[in-house]
């Protein structure tokens, strides 16, 4: 997936979640390619480019652009960063991508927004404006005017390395011999280092021991035959890789197992609501500004088949809210749903629960190029 030029560049303006790069690359999780592939779903795309099923808009009366002019003297030493502010600045936005990638229109692993502060010494540190994995990248920065033209890229080479993080634990016990165990801080990996492996050894009150292990993934895992009891976990995550400053990190929990159901505070469920078409996952869309309505979909079942349609002033903190009119309007259960754009670049659509619908969000990104405002999620 490629972005199609400077002047359609897409303009991501939150927080990118999630690292790693393919096979083979310079951050520490090049072995994790499906969150590599997490990532890389997030790549906006803008205009009448758009892709991967979402609609597109023409808008036939574009304005003209802001001229503007590329941030001069960006350097990054020792994790901090330094450029001088150019004319018709609204913002700054920054791309860390896989290192010797030179163009503009090149893929991305993490973005971040720097405000503009006139022609005067922009500084700060990398970390605190994009959160991102161990490794090495390529740095690019790009100006932003208010009408969302960027500027080229300035380049500088970037590396991060830090320690492992240790493993927090976290459990599910159904009260009839079946222990669940999650990574708690699996986001702290995600932002760090992922590590190989972690090993679990499960010890009971009388010295029996049963071992486990979490793969790369880090996906939960099941310790069964249990019987109530006390048990010790203790936890050792292991790293190979070059950007990590300790190649182990170790974690322990201690608990009491009764004959009812019990988890920890940081246990996160399954996510529920998410079969027969029922999860919410919407579709990348272009539209034009403003538009009093457009066809969105945000999920499988044809109740998500919606259209956005223009609310007559927006909620609180939003430039624009749109009401989801589901697609089935003879469904048994009725859903609020809702698409908020706000000014800071980031998106939502919302859900209330009903029938097989669980109440959640899905935050999103946008930009806005040629009249026309992309979504993407």
């Amino acid at each position: 997936m490629k972005q199609k030029g400077i002047k359609k560049l897409a303009l991501f303006l939150s927080l990118a979640l999630v690292l790693a790069l393919a096979s083979g690359c310079s951050t520490s999780a090049g072995t994790n390619a499906a969150l590599y592939f997490k990532n890389m779903s997030r790549i906006l795309f803008s205009g009448s480019d758009s892709q991967g099923g979402g609609s597109t808009v023409e808008n036939t009366n574009a304005p003209a652009k802001t001229e503007i002019a590329s941030p001069a003297d960006f350097a990054i030493s020792d994790g901090n960063y330094s450029f001088t502010g150019v004319e018709n600045a609204a913002q700054y936005l920054i791309y860390l991508c896989e290192s010797g990638s030179t163009d503009d229109d090149d893929d991305y692993l993490y973005s971040g927004v720097i405000p503009a502060s006139g022609l005067d010494t922009h500084s700060g540190t990398i970390s605190d404006t994009v959160d991102h994995a161990y490794g090495t990248y390529t740095a690019k920065l790009f100006a932003v005017a208010a009408d969302y033209t960027m500027s080229s890229g300035a380049l500088a080479e970037y590396s991060v390395s830090g320690p492992l993080p240790e493993p927090e634990l976290a459990y599910s016990w159904d009260g009839q011999g079946t222990l669940k165990l999650q990574i708690a801080n699996k986001t702290a990996y995600e932002y760090s280092a992922m590590p190989d492996s972690i090993d679990i050894l499960l010890t009971d009150s009388e010295g029996a021991a049963q071992s486990l292990s979490f793969d790369s993934s880090l996906g939960d895992i099941e310790a069964g035959e249990l019987s109530a009891g006390e048990y010790t976990i203790e936890a050792a995550a292991s790293s190979s890789s070059s950007f990590v400053t300790n190649t182990s990190a170790q974690g322990k929990l201690s608990l009491v197992l009764g004959t009812e159901e019990a988890a920890s505070e940081n246990y996160t469920a399954p996510a529920q609501g998410g079969h027969g078409g029922w999860e919410v996952k919407p579709a990348k869309v272009s539209f034009e500004e403003g538009a009093a309505s457009f066809p969105f979909s945000i999920g499988e079942a044809e109740f998500f088949k919606t259209t956005a349609n223009l609310q007559e002033a927006p909620d609180e903190g939003s430039t624009y809210t749109y009401l989801l009119a589901p697609g089935d309007p003879k469904a048994p259960f009725e859903s609020t749903m809702k698409l908020q754009i706000r000014p800071d670049g980031t998106a939502e659509v919302s859900v209330t629960e009903a029938g097989p619908i669980s109440t959640g969000t899905t935050p999103g990104t946008w930009t806005s190029a040629d009249g026309m405002i992309t979504l993407a999620w």
